[in-house]
């Protein structure tokens, strides 16, 4: 075959598969979206073409809604803010709602549902005024009987569709209070009876900076703007009474939120609240006013996790770091009676965390990683603790030193990723603190079942029973293999190091000669 016919060949190939992707494909595509638009009851209507909306809430109020440039308001019966998922919803409703079946010569209206008895539902686009009429359930299928303002020609749409519109005053209207960008507000005051903080962001960081000076705890900030941003109302007063009445007088929590000013040269942009204690009329709600003078109505449980302490506030993280990068945990545990202190190693292979001559519960030795790589604390016991503080709490000497340590480069020593020590424990948790603060932690009891206290603690959490029972029945007492005596390691201190190497009893004695 010359190359003349091969070339012809390929074109007219080419020529057919472009014609099969643009008419069969592409095409199909496109005759379908012509078909599902000539369907409509409002052709050439586009859901950005919607600008007010008109219909008869299921109370029986007459509302009117606007979009505008910052979104939808409510204009009638009250003006107030609109919701935007619900308004949205309708505007798409109306531009895309679409007839299944038609009926040319409809009987009377009231046979459908169209006459007086039908929901009117009224709009405007690009200045031109609408009217969608819905009436009746179809007999056949999901579908409700529809027209237009002159009724000559009847549809079935989806009943989904037609309930779009079946709304309560209180469904149009905006249910969050706050409406802020979070990445804006550089300041917050929290207030409370019998106590306030003040927090503001300092080089992409948050302070405490009242009633005392210290870093912030990330966390709990952003955990406080999410809830505030998405606190929502669960009714509207829109005559309010006295504050007095609503118990607003003495508010259980003010907020205020500054951001940054929209424009250079004006004032921060601010969002404040206040709270009341419990309504008289109803014990499970509250009444809640905004600065713009919204006055609504919040459940109680809406607000039960804003934090009403200062401690809450503060910076309390113990230890962080990836727990991919943990490659060794040291655990050094403290004996009564001038024993010598019991070290248990455990290092991270391929087949998990282990201990090099003792099964561990599986799992746990996991979740002990995982817990010191974000560990925080639940409080604070003091920022700067003396001796006597922490011998009184079980830290001079500490009763578990926990030290993790990264993989160990070709030369030098493996980096510590944390060195965490434990204290006494009572029924408000233990008393913690990290070799790089003063600062002396309390952390949550809860905690306990993931990072053991004390050798007990370590033996009858981590430890496989099977393997206990095996050596209480060779014989070996109480002692755990695996368990390193002091002085089997590198430690500089003659035995009181933290640090030891993986070796057992019998690989650490020193050779016969």
């Amino acid at each position: 075959m010359s190359p003349r016919v091969t070339l012809i060949l390929f074109l007219l190939a080419a020529s057919l598969g472009a014609f099969v992707y643009l008419y069969e494909i592409r095409g199909a595509d496109q005759r379908k979206d012509a078909e599902a638009k000539a369907k409509r009851l409002f052709p050439g209507v586009e859901v950005s073409d919607i600008d007010g909306i008109s219909l008869t809430t299921t109370e029986g109020k007459s509302a009117e809604v606007v979009r505008e440039a910052g979104g939808w308001r409510v204009q009638k019966p009250v003006v107030a803010p609109g919701d935007p998922v619900a308004l949205d919803g309708m505007a798409n409703a109306l531009a895309e709602l679409s007839s299944q079946t038609t009926i040319p010569d409809p009987q009377a209206p009231d046979v459908y549902g169209l006459g007086d008895a039908s929901r009117i539902v009224k709009f405007r686009a690009k200045g031109a005024e609408y009217e969608l009429r819905i009436g009746k359930t179809a007999p056949v299928g999901s579908n409700t009987y529809a027209s237009t303002a002159d009724v000559k020609v009847v549809h079935t749409v989806p009943t989904y569709r037609a309930t779009t519109f079946q709304k309560s005053l209180d469904d149009l209207r905006e249910h969050r209070v706050l409406r802020f960008d979070r990445n804006s507000i550089d300041r917050i005051e929290v207030g409370w009876d019998g106590g306030a903080v003040v927090l503001e962001k300092k080089d992409g960081a948050w302070r405490v900076t009242s009633p005392l000076e210290g870093p912030a705890d990330d966390d709990t900030v952003d955990k406080l703007l999410s809830d505030a941003s998405y606190l929502r109302a669960d009714g509207f007063i829109d005559a309010p009474p006295s504050d007095d009445a609503m118990a607003l007088a003495k508010p259980e929590v003010t907020l205020a939120l500054s951001g940054k000013a929209p424009v250079a040269g004006q004032p921060p942009t601010t969002f404040t609240l206040k709270l009341g204690r419990p309504l008289p009329t109803n014990p499970k709600r509250r009444a809640l006013r905004t600065g713009d003078g919204g006055v609504y109505e919040i459940a109680t449980e809406r607000i039960a996790e804003f934090p009403r302490d200062v401690t809450a506030y503060r910076f309390k993280e113990v230890s962080r770091f990836s727990p991919t990068d943990a490659n060794r945990i040291e655990l050094t545990f403290r004996q009564d009676g001038g024993k010598p202190p019991v070290v248990v190693a455990l290092d991270r292979g391929e087949a998990g965390w282990t201990s090099k001559a003792e099964p561990l519960v599986p799992g746990k030795a996991a979740r002990l990683a995982a817990e010191l790589s974000h560990l925080r604390a639940a409080g604070i016991v003091s920022d700067h603790a003396t001796e006597a503080e922490l011998k009184q709490h079980g830290l001079a000497p500490p009763q578990v030193t926990v030290r993790v340590l990264g993989t160990k480069p070709a030369s030098g020593q493996a980096p510590l990723l944390a060195d965490v020590q434990i204290g006494t424990s009572d029924a408000q948790g233990a008393a913690a603190k990290s070799s790089k603060s003063e600062t002396l932690y309390r952390l949550g009891p809860e905690l306990a079942e993931h990072i053991p206290g004390s050798l007990a603690a370590w033996r009858e959490q981590f430890v496989s029973k099977e393997t206990q029972k095996a050596a209480s029945a060779a014989g070996s007492g109480p002692g755990v293999p695996g368990e390193l005596p002091p002085g089997a390691g590198e430690g500089q201190g003659g035995g009181n190091e933290d640090v030891f190497p993986p070796t057992t009893q019998q690989e650490a004695a020193p050779k016969a000669p």
